[in-house]
Formats: structure tokens, sequence, C-alpha cells
């Protein structure tokens, strides 16, 4: 059977502007960290994709089929989910961006994790 893979995701935007924090986790230890610094201004639900899509392909270039990715988004974990309706325009988009990926995994869990209970993704985006 094949193997679960975890992916952690977590965007943040400030003044110096935004970025994403990426973990995934692999059968046999494997584990990959990645920063991604943007080069454009992004609202905080904008930044939370941006990371998602980011963190979905590195998931799909290293093969996982069976993935559980956890996020620091209630918004963006409730549109993923269908349980939220995405309204405004742009993370309309965004939503149909991350539809597609998502729809090839073999299996796709998402799980809401608050910003304050994820201390390796804080300390990752440091």
């Amino acid at each position: 059977t094949p193997d679960w893979w975890n992916l952690y995701v977590y965007g943040e935007s400030n003044m110096k502007g935004s970025r994403a924090s990426i973990i995934l986790e692999g059968p046999n230890n494997v584990t990959l960290e990645q920063t991604l610094k943007f080069d454009f201004r992004a609202s905080n639900n904008q930044e939370k994709y941006e990371a998602l899509i980011a963190g979905l392909k590195l998931a799909k270039e290293f093969g996982a089929r069976i993935l559980r990715c956890y996020n620091n988004s209630q918004l963006v974990q409730g549109h993923v989910a269908n349980i939220y309706q995405a309204k405004e325009a742009v993370l309309l988009r965004y939503y149909h961006v991350v539809k597609t990926p998502v729809d090839d995994f073999d299996c796709f869990e998402m799980y809401h994790i608050p910003k304050e209970r994820n201390t390796r993704e804080n300390l990752l985006s440091k």
C-alpha cells in the first residue's frame, strides 16, 4: 500500500513582504523543508494559498500519492474542503488553482492548525 505523506504549510505576511514555509515528510524518514519569499504584496489569505500551491507542487514532484496537509488558515482549509465558499474573485481564482492538484492525489486530507500550535513552522519561518 502507498504511504501517507504529511505536508505542513504556513504562510505569513508583514511589512517586509510575504513568505511561505513548507515541510514535507514522506516515507523512510524523508523530510524536506523549504522557505519561499514572494516578490509581490499578498494579502494574508493569498500568501496562505501561495504556500499551499508551492507545497502541493513539492509533494507531487516527490511522488506523493496520499497526502495529509496541515495549514494555519481555517479559511483556506474550509475552501478546499468545500465547507466555505470562496466569494472574493482573487480567492476564487486561488481555489481553482489548488483544486486541480488536490484532485490528482489518490487521497487528500487537509487540517487547520492554529498558528500558535505550529511551533515547527514558526521556527522555520524565522
